[in-house]
């Protein structure tokens, strides 16, 4: 296949989905720009909390990780779908998916200015394969979150009728399966950490 045409298809496929590509550049700049306010203390102090409970958490039996990490991405991903039932889905999506960055980035920036190379197998074989996984799928919500609450919008069109009940059929169908995503990303993690400990 020509460069040029691969590359086509790629600027095609972006403009389709443009709410997607949006939040996949927002979740990619965040993580670049993240590491650089580790320097903080109040950063440093919170990077360290949720260290700490990483290693707490890896003491203990496989179940206790699973729930844990299930609760945390359960938690976000019920904050997309509920922000998606207003218009302010439309905003505020934009920001969770930019926070998510911020933590990989920093949390990765606080692993590497505090161990070096010394965690290595906890960032490649625990961490970043969960945290991808968890990231596809918080990105699906998000663009769900997002088309929904433009639908939520012909609401307030004046002197029409809109029957939302196919629409929101189809969107908590379509969270059951980002669901699922977070529910591998939560094993994953769970099973890595617990035999890497």
């Amino acid at each position: 296949m020509p460069v040029k045409t691969f590359f086509n298809r790629i600027y095609n496929q972006a403009r389709n989905n443009l709410y997607l590509s949006a939040l996949v550049f927002i979740l990619l700049l965040s993580i670049i720009i993240s590491p650089h306010f580790i320097h903080f203390n109040t950063v440093k102090n919170i990077m360290s909390f949720i260290y700490n409970i990483n290693c707490s958490v890896s003491s203990n039996n496989l179940f206790y990780i699973f729930i844990l990490c299930i609760c945390v991405n359960l938690f976000f991903l019920l904050l997309v779908f509920v922000n998606g039932l207003s218009l302010t889905g439309f905003v505020i999506s934009y920001f969770y998916i930019a926070f998510f960055g911020f933590y990989v980035g920093i949390f990765s920036g606080y692993v590497y200015l505090t161990f070096g190379f010394n965690l290595i197998k906890y960032c490649l074989f625990s961490f970043y394969p969960s945290a991808l996984v968890f990231a596809i799928s918080l990105l699906l919500a998000c663009r769900e979150s997002i088309a929904f609450s433009g639908v939520i919008s012909k609401l307030f069109m004046p002197d029409k009728m809109y029957n939302l009940y196919h629409d929101f059929k189809l969107y908590c169908m379509r969270f059951l399966f980002i669901l699922s995503l977070s529910v591998v990303s939560a094993i994953y993690y769970a099973v890595s950490l617990y035999f890497i400990k």
